[in-house]
Formats: C-alpha cells, sequence, structure tokens
C-alpha cells in the first residue's frame, strides 16, 4: 500500500471518529434537564437536585428548607415556597424565585406573606401565572397566583377536594383532581373557573398524580392498589386509552411527568403516606417497551421528577 493511501485511510478513520463524537454531542444536548427534591427520611433538610433524562450529571443546586421547585425560565431558574411559618392560624410563605448560575442559586423574593397552606406548585409560562393546590375550610382548593398582579386567588369555588393543577403550554385549559363520587377523577376548566368539565372519570382507582404533555394532547395517570400499578396514557382530544403500561414490579407509580418530547415518562417508585421507604426516579417509554431506573438513593425520600 502507497504512503498517501495509507494516509487517506487514516484521515477517513479519523473523520468517522470525529462524526461519532458530533453525534454524541448532540445527542446529550437533546438530554433534557431533570428537575426534583427529595429529603432524608431522618431529616427535615430538603435538598434540589437536576439531572439529565439518562441519569447522568446528577448535581445538588440547592439544600434548605425549600421544596415544590417548578422551572420558571428553563434552565435559567426556578420558582419554589419556603417552609411557612405557622403562628395563630395563619400561614406565612415566601414564594420566590431562584436564579441558576453555575450551578449556583441566586434567590429573589417574588411574593411573601402567602396566608395559604400550600401543597402543591407549578409555573404556567402561557398564564404568566403560579398555580398551586392549598388546604382551607378543610378542603384542598386550586389556586393562581397572578405574576402580573402578584395577588392570589380561587380559580374555581365549590364544596369538593380539589388539587394538583397542571397544563400543557399551548393552551387555557387547566386539569386538576377532584372527588365528587366516591373517587379522585381529573377535570379541566379555564383560568377564571369556567367550562368546568370532566377528562377522565375512574370508578376504582383514585386519580391524584398525573400530568399533560408539553403540547396538550396526551395526559398521564398513575392508577395503583396494593397489587398493580399502572401508567395510564390517554388521548385527551380522541377521550381514549393509548396505553396502560403495567409497572407494578417497580411498586405503586407516583407523580408521572411527560418529557417534553411526548416520547417518555418520568415517574417515582413509592408507597403514597409512607415515607420509611426510599423513593427513587425511574423512565419509560411511551409505549411501555423500555424502562430504566435513574437515581439509586438509599435514605431518601424523592418527590416530582419535572423536565419542562
Amino acid at each position: 500500500m502507497k504512503g498517501k493511501d495509507l494516509i487517506s485511510i487514516l484521515f477517513l478513520l479519523l473523520l468517522l471518529g470525529c462524526s461519532d463524537s458530533v453525534t454524541d454531542i448532540e445527542d446529550n444536548l437533546k438530554n433534557e434537564i431533570v428537575l426534583f427534591y427529595g429529603y432524608e427520611m431522618d431529616s427535615e433538610i430538603i435538598s434540589i437536585y437536576t439531572m439529565n433524562t439518562d441519569g447522568s450529571n446528577l448535581k445538588t443546586i440547592y439544600t434548605g428548607s425549600r421544596s415544590y421547585p417548578t422551572w420558571f425560565e428553563y434552565e435559567k431558574s426556578i420558582i419554589t415556597i419556603s417552609r411557612p411559618n405557622y403562628s395563630g392560624g395563619v400561614y406565612d410563605y415566601n414564594l420566590e424565585k431562584l436564579e441558576i448560575v453555575d450551578n449556583q442559586i441566586v434567590s429573589t423574593i417574588v411574593k411573601s406573606n402567602i396566608d395559604k397552606n400550600v401543597l402543591f406548585l407549578r409555573y404556567s409560562q402561557r398564564h404568566n401565572s403560579i398555580f398551586c393546590s392549598y388546604y382551607e375550610d378543610a378542603i384542598s382548593k386550586i389556586g393562581c397566583f397572578d405574576l402580573s398582579t402578584n395577588s392570589l386567588f380561587e380559580v374555581s369555588s365549590t364544596n369538593y377536594d380539589q388539587r394538583n393543577p397542571v397544563f400543557s403550554n399551548v393552551d387555557d385549559w387547566i386539569y386538576f383532581s377532584t372527588r365528587i363520587d366516591e373517587t379522585y377523577d381529573i377535570y379541566r376548566m379555564k383560568k377564571d373557573g369556567s367550562q368546568y368539565q370532566p377528562v377522565l372519570i375512574d370508578p376504582v382507582y383514585d386519580l391524584t398524580t398525573f400530568s399533560v404533555s408539553y403540547d396538550g394532547s396526551l395526559l398521564v395517570t398513575s392508577r395503583y392498589n396494593s397489587v398493580n400499578s399502572y401508567l395510564t396514557v390517554y388521548d385527551i382530544q380522541n377521550s381514549e386509552i393509548v396505553i396502560d403500561i403495567d409497572v407494578s414490579r417497580f411498586g405503586m407509580a407516583l407523580y408521572p411527568n411527560f418529557t417534553k418530547d411526548n416520547n417518555k415518562i418520568l415517574f417515582v417508585n413509592g408507597t403514597p403516606n409512607n415515607y420509611n421507604v426510599a423513593r427513587n426516579i425511574h423512565i419509560v417509554d411511551v409505549d411501555g417497551k423500555n424502562h430504566s431506573q435513574l437515581t439509586y438513593f438509599q435514605n431518601q425520600i424523592i418527590n416530582r421528577p419535572l423536565s419542562w
């Protein structure tokens, strides 16, 4: 073989190697960042984490008393709430924007003195609002904190328990869980409380942990009992169940959330109201074919992974 031919072959191999590296980089860029929080079973200190959707690049970005982190400006900042001061029957929450700079947190107060017992938090860019559940008058209610007016109002006044408001990024529907009969079912309404209507009714399972896809086409909810656990993917427009993914071998599936591209579902394995067994994050394809465990905490209760 001539010398220049050998050089050409070596150059070609070098290009192929570079091509693989570029592909790897592109794949990494497509890897969404997951935001979640947790705490050790014997501690009240809360940690907020980020990682990639393949479980890599796990980072602790905050440790302290804040919880329920939700994306505010994707990958740039989050909204969270501090542990409240409680005195004389009045709750005092601080609602804060936490900017992420070089994996460090810079805190800016958005709103203080929220006198509600906040149980859940989610930011909607489309509405420029933060939706929450809060406990009042012996039931859970849905509130909307409008960032343009810095005011909190009740979205819909009913005598039924309502909780865990979620939404897509393309329409004005607010999805939530409510108990009108024997079980919790999924309903939806507009921001002003109008067009109140059922979405998914189940006479057997409580549908309390669920999410809506970024494009508003799909809903995923947990359905579980002491024996079986499923992730149910529901086509909202066609009002039909697409698939029931059996995840019973991992325990009960909690806090399911779609990745932004709708291809995968994040969830936490655990038992509701049991805080003596560690919880970890799993991910499964939306067709149920591929599954991975993403975290391996031994002594932590992990909660509510969000990728968008």
